[in-house]
């Protein structure tokens, strides 16, 4: 993981509705970005966390937050719902996934500075929701506070 740190994230592009977001369309931003998939334990404990995260910074401008699996959208949609999420979730290959994630594992959470570069990343995480929602609003958050 220490390889990437400082590095500009890689080019990708996913379609938001009309729109495409990619790297261009995220200079001048922070952005966090959050790799999951639903059989993975480490990844629903860390639903509830993520979405306070969201619904706390979701006013920002300068932020965008970001959440891409190889679920796919009818997946997406059912996760959505069961585990009361609203922050924007993209189906990409399992590929776009291992890439993006510089073949991290899951979960993976990584937040890039305004220029575009690595300045936090972290893979794995805990089974225990609280532990999860505790780890992402007191070490995640702050680390985005910081660069926004």
């Amino acid at each position: 993981k220490g390889y990437v740190m400082g590095r500009l994230y890689p080019d990708f592009e996913i379609k938001k509705g009309k729109e495409k977001i990619s790297v261009q369309s995220l200079k001048g931003k922070v952005v966090f970005i959050n790799f999951w998939f639903d059989s993975c334990p480490p990844c629903r404990a860390e639903m509830r966390g993520l979405d306070s995260l969201y619904n706390t910074l979701k006013d920002s401008a300068a932020l965008e937050f970001i959440s891409m699996t190889f679920e796919d959208n009818p997946t997406i949609k059912w996760v959505r719902k069961k585990r009361k999420v609203s922050f924007p979730m993209y189906s990409i290959s399992a590929q776009e996934c291992q890439r993006l994630s510089f073949g991290c594992g899951y979960p993976t959470n990584i937040i890039l500075d305004k220029a575009g570069a690595v300045r936090y990343i972290n893979a794995g995480g805990f089974r225990d929701a609280t532990k999860a929602t505790q780890y992402i609003m007191e070490v995640i958050k702050l680390k985005i506070v910081e660069l926004l």
